[in-house]
């Protein structure tokens, strides 16, 4: 293998092993402890030669766009958790108002239905005491009528 391709070989792996989109770092099968520890040992390999064709700072570049990339991907999910948070938020601060509300109305409703309960009560005892006034009057019309007979049948009866 020449030279050249020794740099492309390794200027390849140095960017699967800094670039996380890259399938040796994302596939489970490939991102063993022995192939990252190869492709780091590579970079390190490549960043100790003092070669004119081939510089460190290749592999610190890489390095840096890889964790810029990283660092982009990371800001977007916390946009998006931070979003998803604000918008849970807001769910919660508008049941806690249906909350009040509906245990305010809750609370009405039960004052009112306690007034209602003591007003049926009422009526029913005055219904009661109606019903039990007719009965006695009632029954003191029949006594009054049963003596008038009684009376008029006494005064018939001794003319």
């Amino acid at each position: 293998m020449t030279w050249h391709g020794t740099l492309s070989s390794c200027k390849w792996l140095c960017r699967q092993a800094t670039d996380i989109s890259s399938p040796a770092c994302c596939s489970p099968v490939l991102r063993t402890p022995t192939t990252m520890h190869l492709l780091v040992s590579c970079a390190c390999s490549c960043m100790s030669r003092g070669s004119s064709l081939f510089s460190s700072s290749f592999v610190i570049s890489e390095k840096l766009l890889s964790k810029e990339k990283e660092l982009k991907s990371l800001h977007a999910q916390l946009r998006a958790i931070t979003t998803s948070r604000d918008d849970l938020a807001e769910d919660i601060q508008q049941l806690r108002f249906a909350k009040r509300q509906s245990d305010t109305g809750w609370q009405a409703d039960r004052e009112r239905c306690a007034a209602l309960d003591r007003e049926v009560a009422f009526y029913q005892n005055s219904s009661a005491k109606a019903m039990s006034d007719r009965d006695r009057a009632q029954f003191e019309a029949d006594e009054l009528r049963q003596q008038a007979s009684n009376a008029f049948s006494h005064q018939q009866s001794a003319l």
